[in-house]
């Protein structure tokens, strides 16, 4: 086995609590934030590709995965600082999904010394207001009452699968991680006063959108308003994906993935 398959997974303490995260590969740094009601399972398909040649970092968020529940009001930003500070990286790339590229967005704008490049998967993006997706809001609803049929409807939205394989890991850690997320209250989650749209034309580092052309209108909406509104954005749509794109086309979004980091100038 080379070194730079070699997975390390370490505890990493934040306040009230700790996150679970792994690390693989040697190389400048990636890290991987995943979204709401999954875990950094998801990145399972890009892991290894990517440690090749970067230093690969993926972590659960709070109340997800095998990382701790919050004891109080927690920031993200804060989170992912901390993950940061304890594996002694300066610059990385971000790459997140959906809350996780909300995350990348905002911490990118905190801190952007510190963000080489984001990748930013069907991202969503706080003062970005739609209208209610009635399919969406019946999930929401139904999860007070009976989880399990939640899931199932949840499943049949955008936000499920497009192939049988992504179906069923989603499924997985959506199960998984229902009793957790249920019971995070949302007003805990402490954001940056401004709003991440106000603030778009302020990220200055090079940035690749991913879009699967079948997610839900609304994100398809926000990825074009990211792409263009950052100053070094790029957008890319792809064909047959619905949100978690990552698992729907795997292939391609590795490419795709790839292709922008072997692009990148600078410093790493």
């Amino acid at each position: 086995m080379t070194a730079r398959r070699i997975t390390r997974t370490t505890s990493i303490p934040v306040a009230d609590g700790a996150l679970e995260c792994e690390t693989a590969g040697e190389g400048p740094a990636v890290v991987l934030i995943h979204g709401g009601l999954v875990d950094r399972r998801l990145w399972d398909g890009q892991v290894g590709p990517l440690a090749r040649d970067h230093r690969v970092i993926r972590y659960d968020l709070r109340g997800l995965g095998r990382s701790s529940m919050p004891g109080g009001p927690f920031s993200h930003l804060d989170d992912l600082d901390q993950v940061l500070n304890a594996l002694a990286v300066d610059r990385a790339v971000l790459i997140g999904l959906s809350l996780g590229g909300m995350i990348a967005m905002d911490y990118t704008l905190e801190h952007p010394e510190r963000v080489r490049a984001l990748v930013l998967a069907a991202p969503g993006l706080r003062g970005y207001e739609w209208d209610p997706n009635p399919a969406m809001e019946e999930v929401y609803l139904t999860l007070l009452v009976d989880p399990e049929r939640a899931i199932a409807l949840l499943l049949k939205t955008g936000m499920g699968g497009a192939t049988a394989e992504a179906q069923a890991a989603l499924e997985r850690m959506v199960t998984d991680n229902l009793r957790g997320w249920s019971q995070v209250d949302p007003k805990s989650v402490r954001w940056p006063s401004t709003a991440t749209l106000d603030r778009l034309g302020d990220i200055q580092a090079p940035t690749l959108v991913l879009i699967g052309s079948d997610d839900e209108p609304a994100l398809r909406q926000i990825a074009e308003t990211i792409a263009s509104t950052i100053p070094q954005a790029s957008q890319v749509v792809v064909s047959g994906a619905r949100h978690h794109l990552n698992l729907d086309r795997p292939g391609e979004f590795r490419r795709k993935v790839r292709r922008f980091l072997e692009g990148l100038e600078g410093p790493v």
